[in-house]
């Protein structure tokens, strides 16, 4: 995960999905295509107010081993994800800003008489 671009940044995450205890002949994972590349299923999909699903393609693995003849499929799941800045912009970054500028401001009040604020009598 590179997060020198945060608020700003656009992540890839994927979820690999396979069996470790049935081979290609025994469970056979496929991706449902209807037209087009093949990708998640997004209808279901509820939005983020943090993140922005961009797209999600899937692909298919097959992998044979020294061990054993028979094929291991997989499924990995890619999530584009970017982040929607006006989120923190609003959460952190402005309120970061206001206590700033208030705390330079502070430095612009007179200082007339400082004895009484200061000391312990």
């Amino acid at each position: 995960m590179d997060i020198t671009m945060f608020p700003f940044d656009e992540q890839i995450c994927f979820l690999k999905f396979g069996s470790w205890t049935y081979h290609g002949f025994a469970l056979d994972l496929q991706i449902e295509q209807d037209e087009g590349d093949p990708s998640m299923d997004t209808s279901t999909y509820i939005s983020n107010g943090e993140w922005q699903l961009v797209s999600a393609p899937a692909e298919r693995e097959v992998t044979y081993y020294q061990c054993c003849p028979e094929p291991y499929p997989s499924i990995k799941f890619y999530m584009h994800l970017k982040r929607r800045s006006l989120f923190h912009i609003f959460n952190i970054i402005t309120p970061s800003l206001l206590i700033s500028g208030m705390t330079l401001l502070g430095f612009c009040l007179p200082a007339h008489d400082m004895s009484e604020k200061i000391g312990f009598r």
